[in-house]
């Protein structure tokens, strides 16, 4: 090829290209931002809103139907799914892949302005978070201390840790959670209210009117114009509590006369225990396009300045750091990566016994990997565990090309030819075949890259960075190779040995000898016995398909279970349980995760109640929730896996008095194409009764199903209520109507916000209703006075009755439509054969009219990604055969080598269940990552085998001399893809179970592929090849046949 006779004759020149594109590569690996996976922009945006102290169907009735119904006009919407609990709404949109969600934030930021106005005042403002992996908390930091209260801390927190640490570079936002919020209480005494005549809206009315600053205009004085204001802003506690309300004889009657003024805080919904410490804890967020670990590491730097600062007064507790696991994963695959390469340079040795040729072959996985950086950082393509997982994955096909290069090379030098001659000869003469193979392999990604959902999203980091580390070290064998073969490369009879040396390659020229020969024996066997090689082949390759069906002995799940060092559960005692008694319950939970986690925990966050903000998002719900977040110690400082301690921690839970565990997964994760719950059924129908009753029985059911465990349904339980029925007719009879009731109670019981206090910077609600003592019971309630329009007074007990009544703990609706889940996790057994089990038993199940029952979840995210997955599959084998039909211009000659394919199928069948692998989305990549390496070792043996006939050589003779030739660069090739894998196939180290499913794919089908490529291949040519001599002889003789006849005519 000119590009390689121009590389040979231009050694200097191409020296230069190439340390400069490594030069350009280190330059651009320093610019390269770590991150735990791609930066993904996830179709997902959740709006969040609070309302304290109103249950989950108030909830859904006044704040998420009305949002839900605005924001569902929205184009692009694929699924509008809403929670809603005790005090919050979380209403999550999912858009199309693809969706610009800087515009979509927008439009829901427009239509929320709609319906802003009809919400509750006293609700906060609906909050949009979009779902984005790189603008996700970094660092979750506690701060603790015992000299003060968490009010104080929360506002040092406020005040002092967030401004400090925002301003360091890289950190977009610090937020402070968990504290308590000041707050101006005016607590009505009822009697005194009574005896003056006074009702609390004229309370609330009258300070409202006292706390204001109004502009008044301007007027004209001098030369100048100036601007009236009345100023009237409360500047002091007393001033509320010296506001008249009204007179009575003459004289005013105070607010300090019928209420207590206290400037204290908020009722507290919610509680944090870091490490059993009450404390209050802040999030930093990173900047979008900043260095995850620098800027962590940045913080942990700033945390320990502060902690030297206010030393004995607070403490700092990194309870979640990403950045640690980033960096483990990274090392992880780095390392799996660099012993790959050095087990790949081991068997390079043993084919060619020549550190020279070694060497020369090795430098195409530095060169190529290092020219990989430079292309990933133009492409945007950050250092993430799916990306490095590609380049490790490619570490032992980097050399594959080199290896066919420098072997013909090699034997072009045996036959006599110089240095300069045989490199340009034998990269010439395989430049075509080592092109198509590379190019079979880098086709099998492009179906990969359009998957649409999660599967193509996240795999797409992985397909660029194969395919640009390939295409490198193609131009890295077509030239330096060539190039350094023409200066370096020597036969074994040329330069001196040490003697060790002699001996090694004596003892490995032995067995090659006796491997050539081993081969060469079985070959000439089956090749006359075709009919039993055949036989044989076609039953493994059954047996091997039957371990996935019928027998399904080899099981299969969306992704496997990653050992990220954190587990998480939700906790739940009694529905309606005040939040003291599920505090107690929080810290004889964590007493048993300490017991349970031993040495092996690292720190423990507990939450109980409802959080706020960000926080609200993945909260367990109202005050009988607890959420628990244990991380562990790095895996391998600890002597458990992450399940193993999780299983230990959830049995013992279990047996606390009132406390049950949910599933791990919040109601947001399943919604973000993660998969959510691995058993999810969904419930849908009108009649709510009905729902329940199915639910059970339906949880009943799975809760049979082997392998299923804490099988929960959010209809399983209720809340207790007390629903106030106003008697319509004595009310109107007063001149009251529901509004003016219903706003009383909520006023005397929950609170009004008359008016905000402002104090600096800052403003505090002043909230107005009854104190704790005349709002305890339910004849408080009763007592509660009305006041009519008719200028009377009426206790509530006059005109309504109180009821007990069941409401929903937790309300889930999809599409503007309720639904029941039951949702559980695995134990024992993989997902797929829990989830038939489920689906076997639904069916024998009757279902009421007009409900339907779906699997949803993790399940139904793996028949999506397996569905695209299998049509990007059979995009790979189309395009893998069009490459190599263009290269032979025939349909028959790639129509043999894609038998490699199926073959391959046996060794991950048999490798998988030997290693107890089940079959996963990555898995699932790994096959069609084989598609594309399987075919290269019969490409390499049918080019030569062609060239030979083409040469005149017989078709038996060619085969055997072209397979026992080519028999040394296919073992090479295989062996070396196969040891650059081998580390990551082990599954070691974090982060290692997104790649060791795909390695164990490639590994097992390369193997057996490899091994019946060798024997199984040449059968197939020659009776394809018979079969067409033949059909050429008939042709020939019917063409005969008509000349003679034309002649003899």
């Amino acid at each position: 090829m000119r590009i390689t006779d121009l590389a040979i004759n231009r050694a200097v020149t191409f020296s230069m290209i190439f340390l400069g594109v490594i030069a350009f590569g280190l330059v651009s690996l320093g610019r390269l931002n770590p991150e735990l996976y791609p930066n993904v922009t996830f179709p997902v945006a959740t709006v969040v809103t609070t309302y304290p102290g109103v249950g989950s169907e108030d909830i859904e009735k006044i704040i998420t139907k009305p949002i839900e119904g605005v924001v569902s006009t929205i184009t692009g919407i694929e699924e509008v799914t809403s929670v809603n609990s005790e005090g919050t709404s979380l209403i999550i949109i999912k858009f199309s892949w693809g969706t610009n969600m800087d515009v979509a934030a927008s439009d829901i930021r427009e239509r929320l302005d709609l319906v802003n106005a009809f919400l509750p005042k006293d609700a906060s403002k609906p909050l949009i978070f979009k779902f984005d992996v790189s603008s996700q908390p970094i660092m979750f930091v506690g701060v603790s201390s015992d000299k003060m209260n968490l009010a104080e801390l929360q506002k040092l927190s406020e005040d002092n840790f967030e401004p400090y640490l925002e301003r360091i570079d890289g950190i977009a936002s610090v937020s402070t959670t968990g504290g308590q919020n000041r707050e101006i209480q005016v607590q009505l005494d009822r009697n005194k209210l009574e005896a003056y005549g006074l009702s609390p809206a004229m309370v609330m009315g009258v300070i409202g009117g006292e706390n204001i600053s109004s502009p008044g205009g301007e007027i004209k004085e001098d030369r100048s114009t100036k601007l009236l204001r009345t100023i009237g802003e409360f500047t002091s506690i007393d001033q509320i509590r010296n506001i008249v309300i009204s007179y009575r004889g003459g004289a005013p009657i105070y607010v300090r006369d019928v209420a207590e003024v206290i400037d204290g805080f908020s009722e507290q919904k919610s509680v944090v225990l870091i490490n059993g410490k009450p404390s209050v804890n802040f999030w930093i967020q990173k900047q979008a396009d900043a260095n995850t670990v620098k800027v962590a590491s940045k913080a942990t730097k700033a945390i320990q300045e502060l902690q030297k600062k206010y030393e004995g007064q607070v403490k700092f507790n990194i309870v979640g750091d990403s950045s640690e696991f980033i960096r483990d994963s990274l090392q992880s695959v780095t390392s799996s990566a660099i012993q790959g390469g050095l087990l790949a340079i081991i068997i390079l040795f043993f084919f060619l016994y020549s550190i020279r040729s070694v060497m020369i072959i090795g430098i195409a996985i530095p060169i190529s990997i290092i020219s990989t950086f430079s292309i990933m950082d133009v492409a945007g393509v950050s250092l993430n565990i799916i990306s490095m997982a590609g380049l490790a994955l490619g570490v032992g096909m980097l050399v594959d090309n080199a290896i066919v290069v420098l072997e013909n090379t090699y034997r072009h030098r045996e036959e006599g030819e110089d240095r300069r001659k045989s490199a340009s000869n034998g990269a010439s003469e395989v430049a075509i075949a080592i092109t198509a193979s590379t190019l079979t392999t880098l086709s099998v990604f492009i179906p990969v890259i359009f998957v649409p959902g999660i599967a193509g999203v996240l795999f797409k980091d992985q397909a660029l960075t194969v395919t640009f580390s390939l295409a490198a070290s193609l131009i890295v064998s077509l030239t330096i190779i060539p190039l350094l073969c023409s200066r370096f490369l020597k036969l074994d009879t040329e330069g001196r040995r040490l003697g060790f040396m002699n001996d090694l390659i004596t003892k490995l020229s032995s067995y090659r000898i006796k491997m050539d020969a081993f081969y060469q024996k079985r070959l000439d066997w089956s090749l006359r016995h075709r009919k039993t090689v055949i036989a044989f082949v076609i039953f493994a390759f059954l047996a091997s398909i039957s371990l996935f069906y019928p027998f399904r002995l080899i099981g299969t799940e969306f992704t496997p279970a990653f050992d990220e060092g954190e587990i998480r559960f939700q906790l739940e005692t009694v529905p309606g349980t005040r939040l003291e008694v599920t505090e107690t319950a929080a810290r004889e939970a964590e007493r048993i995760i300490n017991e349970v986690g031993g040495n092996d925990i690292d720190n423990t966050y507990i939450s109980v109640g409802s959080g706020e903000g960000i926080a609200a998002i993945f909260s367990g719900g109202g005050s009988n929730a607890v959420s628990i977040m244990v991380h562990l110690k790095k895996i391998n400082e600890r002597s458990r896996s992450q399940a193993e301690i999780e299983n230990q921690m959830r049995d013992r839970l279990l047996s606390i008095p009132g406390l049950r565990t949910l599933n791990t997964e919040s109601a947001v994760v399943s919604s973000l194409g993660f998969g959510g719950s691995p058993i999810n059924i969904e419930i849908y129908g009108y009649d709510r009764e009905i729902a329940k009753d199915l639910a059970d029985k339906i949880k009943v059911m799975v809760e049979e199903v082997k392998g299923a465990s804490d099988i929960q349904s959010n209809l399983s339980e209720t809340s207790p209520e007390l629903h106030i029925e106003i008697d319509r007719e004595k009310a109107y009879a007063l001149g009251l109507n529901m509004a003016n009731i219903a706003n009383t109670i909520q006023t005397n019981v929950l609170g009004t916000t008359a008016t905000k206090y402002r104090e600096g910077s800052e403003e505090y609600n002043v909230i107005v209703r009854f104190r704790e003592e005349d709002r305890l019971t339910r004849n408080d309630i009763y007592n509660i006075p009305i006041s009519s329009p008719m200028m009377t007074q009426v206790s509530l007990g006059n005109i309504a009755k109180i009821k007990p009544a069941d409401g929903s703990v937790t309300i889930q609706r999809k599409n503007q439509e309720r639904f029941v889940t039951i949702t559980g996790k695995l134990r024992g057994r993989d997902m797929g054969s829990v989830n038939r089990d489920i689906q076997a038993k639904l069916k024998t199940m009757p279902i009421p009219p007009g409900f339907t029952v779906s699997m949803g979840g993790a399940a139904s995210d793996m028949a999506e990604s397996f569905k695209w997955l299998g049509i990007a599959l059979v995009g790979a084998l189309f395009l893998v055969y069009a490459v190599m039909a263009s290269l032979y211009e025939s349909f028959l000659t790639p129509f043999i080598i894609m038998f490699t394919f199926p073959l391959g199928i046996i060794g991950i069948a048999w490798l998988f269940l030997f290693t107890g692998t089940t079959f996963s989305l990555t898995a699932f990549i790994g096959l069609i990552v084989l598609a594309g390496i399987v075919v290269n070792n019969g490409i390499v043996m049918i080019d030569y085998i062609n060239q030979l006939r083409a040469k005149g050589m017989g078709l038996n003779e060619a085969v055997m001399t072209g397979a026992r030739t080519r028999l040394r660069p296919i073992l090479m090739t295989s062996l070396t893809t196969i040891s650059g894998m081998f580390p990551l196939a082990l599954g070691l180290g974090a982060g290692s179970e997104t790649s060791f499913p795909l390695a164990r794919a490639v590994i097992g089908g390369l193997a057996v592929s490899t091994i019946l490529t060798l024997i199984f291949l040449p059968i197939l040519y020659t009776i394809l090849s018979e079969y067409r001599i033949k059909r050429a002889e008939k042709k020939s003789l019917k063409k005969s046949d008509h000349t003679s006849i034309a002649i003899g005519g």
